[in-house]
């Protein structure tokens, strides 16, 4: 970790300075290549926060042991250190508005539809590159021994919790979804034991009431399995295990490509790990789909009338 006299000292609104003193803090005469990538750091700041160190070394054309050269020089042990006080930075403390304002600046929005698929694609690669196969069975395992299941997402992470909620529980698993903090997810929570699981979403800004509602868990010894984007959010704190999946932003807009992707592989190993419970929970369901006559079919009745 960097040592205290090397810490950036940030005032709210003022991100770009934050950076500029994390890069500048050691008042050091940088090497022709690290020059290059500290102007590249602080120009590209919010993309770095999410690069792998083989895509930055890609990038700005230094070899990878040039960047944990300057990350030490810096002060810190490494560059996942280095990383991870940049994420804080542009994660924790970039308003909306400030988002917004970022983006205009850096032109981000002059092809807003071709950035935001360009985002998709890169982070999908990056989740294709690095999922973990370990996290991806451990996650799976905890599905799987569950008894009950408490998925919540919050804010920009509800679609993620509904997909999630909806997938699992239409092959056969006991599941209820919260998007919303109310009274009945703490409820639920407060509802769960040793048995059961709690799975939650908290990508920047981290709502708090996901936080809370873990945190309540975690005292309460229910398992916990969190998503979110990296070893510095605060969901990391209160859970028994982390999946890190590839986020990005854009303008106001998050990009959720990534982490449906992996929800999607999640579901299919899941299936794959139970598939008698699957089958079962797959009748059931088709019977009740039927029943309540809950799809067209050619023929229906119209509703309407």
């Amino acid at each position: 970790m960097p040592n205290n006299s090397k810490k950036p000292k940030r005032q709210k609104g003022q991100t770009r300075f934050a950076i500029r003193d994390l890069l500048g803090g050691a008042k050091t005469v940088f090497s022709p290549k690290q020059e290059v990538l500290v102007s590249f750091l602080y120009q590209n700041y919010q993309k770095v926060a999410f690069m792998t160190i083989t895509e930055l070394a890609k990038e700005t054309k230094v070899s990878a042991a040039t960047i944990v050269r300057l990350a030490n020089l810096l002060g810190f042990d490494g560059y996942p250190s280095f990383q991870a006080v940049v994420q804080k930075i542009v994660t924790q403390e970039l308003t909306s508005l400030e988002r917004l304002q970022m983006s205009f600046n850096q032109h981000e929005l002059d092809q807003p539809m071709q950035r935001s698929l360009k985002i998709d694609m890169r982070n999908l690669m990056r989740l294709y590159q690095h999922v973990s196969r370990v996290d991806l069975d451990q996650a799976v395992n905890a599905i799987a021994s569950a008894e009950r299941i408490v998925v919540a997402g919050y804010m920009s992470s509800s679609p993620l919790a509904t997909y999630l909620g909806y997938g699992l529980s239409r092959v056969g698993r006991k599941v209820a979804t919260y998007t919303e903090d109310a009274l009945p997810a703490k409820q639920a929570v407060f509802g769960l034991s040793s048995k059961d699981l709690l799975i939650g979403f908290a990508f920047p800004r981290y709502p708090i009431a996901i936080l809370n509602l873990f945190q309540v868990a975690s005292t309460r010894g229910i398992p916990r399995l969190g998503f979110t984007d990296s070893t510095a959010s605060p969901l990391t704190r209160f859970t028994d295990q982390c999946v890190f999946l590839p986020f990005e932003l854009l303008a106001v807009v998050d990009s959720l490509a990534a982490p449906i992707s992996f929800l999607t592989g999640l579901i299919a190993e899941t299936v794959k790990k139970q598939p008698k419970r699957t089958t079962a929970g797959l009748e059931e369901f088709e019977s009740m789909m039927e029943r309540f006559n809950l799809l067209y079919r050619e023929g229906s009745p119209d509703r309407r009338s």
